[in-house]
């Protein structure tokens, strides 16, 4: 079963640029989604009760923390896709930028784990988070550095 999303395939395809692209069929946008998704829910998890950040919760849907998280999974999902994309074309510029998306979006899930970055509901109040945890050592096992760049690993690996 997927992890729940904030954002849909349509906001990702629009964001990496590839509405015209009919060579990218649904499920290949859907399966970036689902990636994305799966690596926020598994930081949020970790910090937060999960049952509180459910679009069904009516403290959540469009709460700031809903449309902050919504952002990270758009730049993290898109930025991946590009990178694939981008990968065989020798496109620099389009390379750089969907790094700069993802690394931006690991940035901020890594500022989230560590409590630095605080999710608020639609009553300005910070979601329950959870007691101890280490949450700082998930980014710390995966090699993230301080800008949210994935460390020791080769370019496939990195991006």
């Amino acid at each position: 079963m997927a992890a729940p999303s904030f954002t849909t395939d349509d906001e990702i395809r629009f964001e990496s640029g590839q509405n015209g692209n009919s060579d990218l069929d649904d499920s290949t946008i859907e399966e970036f989604r689902e990636r994305a998704a799966g690596i926020i829910f598994s930081v949020l998890a970790e910090v937060y009760d999960p049952e509180e950040l459910k679009v069904s919760n009516t403290n959540f849907e469009d709460s700031p923390a809903h449309l902050y998280l919504k952002d990270i999974e758009i730049r993290l999902a898109s930025g991946m896709l590009m990178l694939v994309i981008y990968a065989d074309k020798d496109d620099e510029d389009a390379i750089t930028a969907a790094a700069f998306r993802k690394k931006s979006a690991m940035k901020d899930l890594k500022e989230i784990a560590e409590r630095r970055k605080r999710l608020f509901g639609n009553d300005w109040e910070e979601f329950t988070t959870r007691e101890g945890g280490g949450v700082g050592k998930i980014f710390a096992a995966k090699g993230v550095d301080d800008d949210g760049a994935i460390l020791d690993q080769s370019i496939d690996q990195k991006y």
